[in-house]
């Protein structure tokens, strides 16, 4: 990594292991925006599906293991990111939803593995709890059951992609100011908990 550090990275589909089908959707469209931050040039979401889907390489499942040469080739990409959702369990009274979801980047070059994390997520748009009294634990279920029906599942995937992977990603070139200065910090932990604005390990 550090002697040919990758500038480019092509996202694949999700690879959607749950019932919720919509999943890989809210994956696939909110990755760009951390790799992106972190210094790297993520190809067009769009743009990359569709010449994914002329090229039948749409289905991740057939290259996760396989070679990924080809990527390089096609799109110069250094890495291609494949992502595999686990879990998706929203709570049937509130509003935490639990996502299992893993990040595996490997080279174009080499067919190797360079970068993988993996855990579970919750967050959780609940608001703070109120008081101790039965009027106030009765105001708080109400307003858990209107906030479940009204979750933003894309918040839900950008907040699982910003913490599996910002400041655990080695920093891409475009972020000058960590860029190849970040080998020495320390990495956070595999399982988080997001609740009301704030990640509690």
């Amino acid at each position: 990594y550090s002697e040919n550090p990758p500038v480019s990275i092509l996202v694949m589909p999700p690879i959607n292991n749950t019932d919720n089908v919509e999943a890989k959707d809210y994956f696939f469209y909110t990755l760009n925006q951390t790799l992106a931050n972190n210094g790297y040039y993520v190809y067009p979401s769009l743009l990359a599906m569709q010449t994914l889907q002329d090229e039948s390489a749409y289905d991740a499942e057939l290259f996760v293991e396989n070679d990924v040469s080809a990527f390089g080739r096609t799109f110069g990409a250094d890495l291609v990111l494949f992502t595999t959702i686990t879990k998706w369990e929203k709570s049937v009274v509130g509003s935490k939803v639990t996502v299992g979801i893993e990040y595996l980047f490997r080279s174009t070059k080499t067919g190797e593995k360079v970068f993988y994390r993996g855990g579970e997520f919750t967050y959780d748009a609940n608001a703070n709890n109120s008081g101790g009294s039965l009027l106030a634990w009765a105001v708080q279920k109400a307003v858990s059951m209107v906030a479940a029906g009204l979750t933003d599942y894309v918040a839900v995937a950008r907040t699982c992609n910003y913490h599996a992977l910002w400041g655990d990603l080695p920093a891409g070139k475009y972020y000058e100011e960590k860029f190849g200065k970040d080998g020495e910090e320390e990495s956070c932990s595999e399982e988080f908990s997001y609740k009301s604005g704030n990640l509690v390990h």
